[in-house]
């Protein structure tokens, strides 16, 4: 039923359980590393659970790109090892506040008991986001190539979300829930009107880097050992291409949902979601009937997020007495100035670097290495020249952590 594409082909039938089978520890090694996560978090830790999802991925790549010679089944292999290296990188920093694990389970105990109350609406919500990604391969499985495309493709999208917007919303919690314990609405409004420019600071540069440069990323990432033919390697980087769209809905989405739970209140983020599998469902069954293009998957997706993320601003906007979306605008064009201005100079990179009649691995590192520079640089230039809000809060972020560091050591 789930790649029912697959159906008339039973060795990639076979294969998919294989490869499922094989990957079914991951479960376990993903939720041990997700309540270490809470625990860090708890501990206002927020920097190694942020960086953990990035070892995730290197961890698949980097076991593609060592042992890929060796057959299909390394991709199973590679999903473990990143499972396993974004919990092991944990540890340390859990040892380090002291805590260790003692096997206890006690269902009088008042903090479990509110916790399985507000988990179950909650994790049904991220069950149903989930099922966002469950119709990915449902409808991949009828194009060749598709399935492998599109998770190529969400891997590159869930670097940035992953190291920044749900970075940037687990900080935020504590003080959105310390705020809504006290009746704090201004204090929430703010909080709420911050992080979501902190999205839109990281995410439309990453949006438009993904936009414009998706065939060198794509190159200099998934063709290191030469195996992407050019139609692998246009199906990634057009799947990267609608997927981009989403960025901000993605982020966001995490941001708000974050805001109800916060006001302990899970059921929203619940029934918004099941709205937004009911557009997912839509969008992927029109455009499977029409277009037959496995990009327009992710374009699904994109709308389904984007969708998503617009019902939960309006309802925290009425339940907070409205947001300041003139400032929240004001920055936003700016940040899409800069972004602009970072992607020309990008594509100026690209431009002196050419296209060689022999391309080798090391000139597509070169190349892309050189143009992650430039982008750092000139988006931050800008921003600092416009005197983007958000990027002197990083800065100030910064220079706090420098000078605490500093005075502990002396």
């Amino acid at each position: 039923v789930y790649v029912s594409g697959f159906s008339t082909d039973v060795a990639r039938v076979a294969l998919a359980v294989e490869l499922g089978q094989l990957m079914m520890p991951f479960l376990l090694l993903a939720s041990i590393g997700a309540v270490i996560m809470g625990v860090l978090n708890g501990r206002q830790h927020f920097a190694a659970p942020a960086f953990a999802p990035i070892l995730f991925s290197l961890g698949m790549i980097g076991t593609v790109w060592l042992f890929g010679q060796r057959g299909i089944h390394v991709l199973g292999w590679g999903v473990l090892a990143g499972g396993v290296l974004q919990l092991v990188f944990q540890l340390p920093f859990l040892r380090g506040h002291g805590i260790r694990y003692t096997p206890s389970l006690s269902f009088r105990d008042e903090g479990v008991r509110e916790v399985l109350r507000l988990m179950m609406p909650a994790a049904l919500a991220l069950g149903v986001v989930q099922l966002n990604q469950l119709f990915v391969p449902f409808f991949a499985s009828w194009n060749e190539g598709g399935t492998s495309a599109l998770q190529n493709a969400i891997l590159l999208v869930q670097m940035p979300q992953g190291v920044f917007a749900i970075a940037i919303s687990t900080a935020l919690l504590p003080g959105l829930s310390r705020q809504a314990s006290l009746g704090d609405m201004d204090g929430f409004r703010r909080g709420m009107a911050n992080g979501l420019a902190l999205v839109i600071f990281f995410m439309v540069p990453a949006a438009l880097f993904f936009v414009f440069f998706r065939y060198e990323i794509v190159d200099a990432i998934f063709n290191l050992g030469g195996k992407f033919d050019a139609r692998a390697v246009q199906a990634t980087a057009e799947s990267l291409y609608w997927y981009s769209f989403g960025l901000i809905g993605m982020g966001g989405t995490v941001l708000a949902n974050r805001f109800f739970y916060g006001m302990r209140n899970t059921r929203i983020p619940l029934l918004v979601a099941l709205g937004s599998v009911l557009v997912n469902i839509a969008c992927n069954i029109v455009f499977h009937l029409t277009v037959k293009d496995t990009a327009m998957i992710a374009l699904s997706n994109s709308l389904a997020v984007t969708c998503n993320l617009v019902v939960l601003l309006l309802i925290i906007s009425r339940k907070t007495g409205g947001l300041d979306w003139g400032s929240i605008g004001r920055e936003a064009a700016k940040i899409l100035i800069a972004a602009c201005v970072m992607s020309a100079a990008v594509a100026a990179t690209s431009a002196v670097f050419g296209i060689p009649e022999t391309r080798t691995i090391s000139f597509a590192l070169l190349r892309f290495g050189a143009m992650l520079v430039v982008a750092l640089v000139s988006f931050v230039a800008v921003a600092a020249v416009l005197r983007v809000a958000e990027l002197g809060e990083i800065a100030a972020m910064i220079r706090g952590r420098l000078s605490r560091r500093t005075g502990g050591g002396s």
